[in-house]
């Protein structure tokens, strides 16, 4: 499995829509049955509680936790989808209003998705952990 994340832009404006897309890619040579709910929530929530969650490191080096608060169920059955060799799944978020990305600077970005959960009616999925790599962009002060 691979995990990419794209931005809408590299360059924007403190206060502006920032967008990313996840894809979540059949890298193998084989169908496999995956979570491609890919729900954003905070690293530590529990299993099945989050699919995907993110590194934000802000100009200043430091961490930037989720703003919000995510309430969301585990994976349902229709969650989980068959990718053949190739296929992909993907999700676009709003990145302005899960983060306070509120100083202008240079801000890195990158995906975690983890699949820790089989579906309900009995079938097995895959599990692992896979991150994306880091994105970067500039935010310049808002005017």
């Amino acid at each position: 499995m691979e995990l990419v994340l794209t931005l809408n832009t590299q360059i924007a404006r403190v206060n502006d829509a920032l967008m990313a897309t996840l894809t979540l890619r059949n890298d193998s040579e084989a169908a496999v049955l995956v979570n491609t709910r890919l729900v954003v929530n905070r690293a530590g929530a529990p299993a099945g509680f989050r699919d995907v969650s993110f590194n934000v490191t802000g100009p200043d080096g430091e961490a930037l936790p989720l703003a919000v608060k995510v309430n969301v169920g585990a994976p349902q059955p229709q969650h989980f989808q068959l990718l053949g060799p190739g296929e992909s799944a993907t999700r676009t978020v709003e990145l302005h209003r899960l983060f306070a990305l509120r100083k202008a600077g240079d801000y890195a970005i990158a995906a975690v998705y983890r699949a820790e959960t089989d579906p309900a009616d009995g079938r097995t999925a895959w599990r692992g952990s896979i991150e994306s790599a880091a994105v970067g962009v500039r935010l310049e002060p808002a005017g």
